[in-house]
């Protein structure tokens, strides 16, 4: 998984006594929202998968950063029905209080916001930090005190030294641009050649570079007019867009993967969706310290919009893509810039030698506000393994009747069961 996406949950796993031990609270998160679909689904019966997947959709939009009115009214709505279903595929013994509270968290988001905003995962956290201040057991209070008032005067000084600490320490990743754009180049648009009353002008460099001088060009247009150095800087990392992206040259001793890229189309290539891996970064230097960073991608073998399968490419009817790794495709235009590029991982097949899962993700910090409020749909952050939709198709098949057909069912009588 991505560097920093969750913790190194396979040192939790003991596959001799098959068990999960040591998790922590987030990777539970992950596990639920992210990979729970991708394995029940080739090990399970459909009737046990369908709400499975559900359920976990749920969960990852009720935990996104984005909610909407609208969304929440479905949700509140679908997980009532999802819960039906695990009814009727798991035993009673199953379902507790804790399964039955689901069906108020939509509501209660509706009330109280987002739901990173409420939950005790912080204050668990500032708990544990806490219990660190007792030296003495026999007064674990006093010590909690005289721990968090040298704690809040040590923090208070700190803000009038000019020393290195915990408030003013460089982040993880140095951001890679100073003047980052939000999205793409906003220098660039889309060419109208329809448009009344447009004549052609040519404009060279040289004239860019008068105007410029007088005043009347502005700086990235005269940037942009006399081209990038013929020599570029190629490296193999940085951090843009609030993510870390790596080149698979250095990711092949590593255990974390930030090389899977995935590119949105438009309407003029019919809303494809492209996946890759990185292999250069490139940054083009223009005059008056302009950069424009490149990406360098392997893409594989994803079929046109017009269809939805390809000989290194498949999408089975819970929505979740596969792609065949060792297939490349689109070897003529391999760049892309860099704030066109939003971070995919990919789990391998165990069934499936040299096959992938797509398993699309946020950067923690990245939120989608838009420009004008209630303007359109906003997208949400559901699970974006597979980014098309699940097949609901034989939903309504009879599920197995787990009911014992030997013995006839007795009732009980409330009163007494009280």
């Amino acid at each position: 998984m991505p560097d920093g996406f969750s913790s190194n949950i396979r040192r939790c796993v003991d596959a001799n006594a098959c068990k999960v031990s040591r998790l922590k609270t987030h990777d539970y998160h992950i596990i639920l929202q992210k990979l729970l679909p991708l394995v029940v689904r080739k090990i399970l019966p459909e009737q046990v998968v369908m709400p499975l997947i559900q359920l976990s959709r749920f969960f990852s939009a009720l935990c996104s950063k984005e909610l909407v009115e609208e969304d929440l009214d479905k949700l509140s709505s679908s997980i009532k029905e999802t819960l039906c279903w695990l009814e009727m595929v798991f035993p009673p013994a199953f379902f507790d209080i804790m399964i039955h509270l689901p069906v108020h968290l939509a509501e209660e988001a509706k009330l109280g916001g987002h739901m990173c905003y409420r939950w005790m995962y912080p204050v668990e956290r500032y708990l544990r930090t806490v219990k660190g201040y007792v030296r003495n057991k026999a007064h674990p209070e006093g010590s909690i005190d005289e721990g968090y008032i040298a704690e809040e005067c040590l923090t208070f000084c700190s803000r009038f030294l000019d020393v290195d600490t915990k408030l003013n320490h460089a982040d993880r990743y140095e951001s890679t641009t100073v003047n980052e754009p939000p999205s793409g180049l906003s220098v660039f648009g889309e060419m109208d050649y329809k448009r009344i009353g447009q004549t052609t002008e040519i404009f060279g460099a040289d004239e860019i570079t008068k105007l410029y001088e007088k005043g009347e060009a502005s700086e990235l247009m005269y940037a942009l007019s006399q081209g990038p150095d013929h020599r570029a800087r190629v490296f193999n990392r940085c951090y843009i867009n609030n993510w870390l992206f790596r080149t698979t040259t250095i990711e092949r001793n590593l255990i974390t993967q930030n090389s899977g890229v995935l590119v949105r189309g438009d309407g003029t290539t019919g809303n494809m969706t492209w996946y890759g891996v990185i292999r250069r970064m490139i940054s083009l230097e223009f005059p008056a310290q302009k950069e424009v960073l490149l990406f360098q991608c392997d893409w594989y073998d994803v079929p046109a919009a017009s269809t939805s399968r390809s000989r290194g490419y498949s999408r089975d009817k819970y929505g979740v893509i596969n792609i065949d790794t060792s297939r490349f495709r689109y070897s003529n235009e391999p760049y892309i810039l860099t704030t066109q590029a939003e971070p995919v991982f990919f789990v391998n097949l165990v069934n499936k030698p040299g096959w992938s899962s797509v398993v699309a993700v946020r950067p923690r910090n990245l939120f989608a506000i838009p420009e004008v409020e209630n303007e359109g749909d906003m997208e949400i952050d559901l699970l974006d393994v597979g980014i098309q939709d699940m097949n609901l198709l034989g939903l309504n098949e009879d599920l197995s009747n787990w009911t014992r057909p030997d013995k006839e069912g007795t009732t009980g009588d409330a009163s007494v069961i009280n």
